[in-house]
Parts: C-alpha cells; sequence; structure tokens
C-alpha cells in the first residue's frame, strides 16, 4: 500500500460543483440568520450562463426568510467571489450580471404542523 495521498476528485474554488454547493450553503446561511429554525432544502445546478435553483425556504409565521430577489443577488455575488467577471488579470465568462438565473421555489412560512413547539 502507498502512502501517498490520492484524490478521487480535486476542484478549484470556481468548478461547478462547488460553486453550486456555494451558493446553497449561501441560502442556507442567510434563511437560518434570520429564522433559526428555517426550514431550507435547495438544490443548485449550473450550466454555462445559467444556474438553477430549487426548493423550499419556509421560515417564520407570516413571511418568507428570504425573496427570489436575494436569491439571484446571492448566486451573483457567489460566481464574483469566485473569479468570474472582470478581474485585473482579464475577463472571465460567465459574467455574473449576464447570468440568468431560473427558480422554482416554494417561499414562504412555516406551516403550523412543521413549525417547532415552544414547550
Amino acid at each position: 500500500m502507498s502512502d501517498r495521498l490520492r484524490f478521487a476528485e480535486a476542484v478549484c474554488v470556481g468548478h461547478p460543483d462547488r460553486l453550486a454547493d456555494t451558493i446553497a450553503d449561501r441560502i442556507v446561511t442567510l434563511a437560518t440568520s434570520r429564522d433559526p429554525d428555517a426550514l431550507v432544502g435547495v438544490e443548485v445546478a449550473l450550466h454555462r450562463g445559467v444556474v438553477f435553483v430549487d426548493g423550499r425556504v419556509a421560515a417564520g409565521r407570516e413571511a418568507a426568510a428570504v425573496g427570489e430577489g436575494e436569491i439571484v443577488a446571492l448566486v451573483r455575488q457567489a460566481f464574483a467571489d469566485a473569479g468570474y467577471g472582470t478581474t485585473p488579470s482579464g475577463v472571465f465568462l460567465p459574467d455574473p450580471a449576464s447570468l440568468e438565473v431560473r427558480t422554482d421555489l416554494c417561499l414562504g412560512p412555516l406551516p403550523e404542523a412543521s413549525a417547532p413547539s415552544a414547550t
């Protein structure tokens, strides 16, 4: 047996799997920062200049924890943070501002049966 480490996959921050995970993590972080009992289950897929975000974000009793506009902004920022767009070393596509972000989300308050009980 070899003492060397072997990786099944090594990816950079801008790799689609890593970028999709980052976007999902940021959605969870945003929702739970506003309501620690938020229920978040999202999937993110990337293909060229299109980002698909679907799933559910539920929190509180009266309003959604996050809005679709916030999620679109969060997606664009994640791409910019990963080095896409115009940088001092050049332009790396896709440009975050020109991304097409498609959402299919159930946003809203937690139903009574899903909310934690205060006992």
